[in-house]
């Protein structure tokens, strides 16, 4: 099968053939139609992580879009057949999905591709959905209640904007000036360009009795630190980057989640789906190319490009 893949660190991707993986048990072969490329898969591609996290030829990609090719002993949910989305759960980096094979356990987060959402939309959605609804979930915000989102204007920015506006909430909502038209059309009741604002100190004046709820996607420890500082005291904050400190926080009595995607699911990819089918969810597709055009694609979006919807199956 064509893979693209890193052959030692630093090597760069290149275009590889690969073996067709055989599915074990309770596991899926998934004939990848599409995948897309996240902010983490640019990281694995430049051989950022640690030795023991990469297995050569290492292939990126978590998302993926496409057909149950065959099934491993004691798979029951799923056929052969079935069109199907989701994302890799792996704890290492090989077998990803820039390539036309991928071998997922059935009981991760995939679910059937429903009616009115096409491979290349799907294969959108996955793992930002996922990412933005299990932050969402967790501060489950209240109707009329302020909710800010730090990095709002990123993928996983436009799902959780558009997960929390279905419970009515307030949305601050963080972002460039490029940006902003864009999320108020998905529900963010007001922008805070970071760029030239402080948003601590924006955030100090729009909520000046503390904010009810933080979700917080892109901050390193530090900084999500200063924005929880404006939570009120009994108050909730998710962070997508592992950076809240729930013990600190705890001290005021405010809830802490930081948010692993690997936490999820059937049910959540299955309730994404049905949204993003239904139209309630809007999926953001920046760009479509194929397979062959990745090992490129991964240095301009080093630049700033936006999101890239990779045709496997070209």
């Amino acid at each position: 099968m064509r893979a693209v893949a890193l052959t030692d660190y630093g090597s760069g991707l290149r275009l590889v053939e690969k073996p067709v993986p055989e599915p074990a048990e309770g596991e899926l072969l998934i004939h990848v139609r599409a995948s897309s490329i996240n902010p983490i898969d640019l990281y694995v591609s430049r051989g950022r992580y640690g030795e023991r996290d990469y297995e050569f030829p290492a292939v990126p990609g978590w998302d993926f879009a496409g057909t149950v090719e065959r099934t491993g002993p004691g798979v029951r949910r799923l056929a052969c057949g079935d069109d199907v989305l989701g994302y890799c759960t792996r704890t290492t980096f090989g077998a990803g999905t820039w390539a036309e094979y991928v071998v997922i356990p059935e009981d991760g987060p995939i679910a059937r591709l429903p009616p009115g959402l096409t491979f290349e939309r799907a294969a959108a959605l996955p793992l930002a959905a996922a990412t933005a609804a299990l932050a969402v979930d967790a501060v489950a915000p209240l109707s009329d209640e302020a909710v800010l989102i730090a990095g709002a204007g990123g993928a996983v920015g436009g799902y959780a904007v558009q997960l929390a506006a279905t419970r009515d909430a307030r949305i601050i909502a963080t972002a460039k000036p490029a940006d902003a038209d864009r999320l108020r059309r998905l529900g963010a009741t007001t922008t805070v360009d970071y760029t030239s604002r402080d948003v601590a100190g924006a955030v100090a004046e729009l909520e000046p009795d503390g904010l009810p709820v933080l979700i917080d996607l892109v901050n390193d420890r530090d900084e999500c630190a200063r924005l929880a500082a404006h939570v009120r005291d009994g108050g909730r904050v998710a962070s997508a980057r592992w950076a809240a400190d729930a013990r600190a926080l705890a001290a005021r009595g405010i809830a802490v989640t930081n948010v692993g995607a690997h936490h999820a699911g059937p049910e959540l990819m299955e309730r994404l789906a049905a949204l993003a089918a239904a139209g309630t969810l809007a999926v953001g597709v920046g760009d479509v190319r194929p397979l062959a055009d990745v090992p490129a694609l991964v240095e301009e979006l080093g630049r700033g490009s936006g999101k890239v919807v990779v045709l496997v199956d070209d």
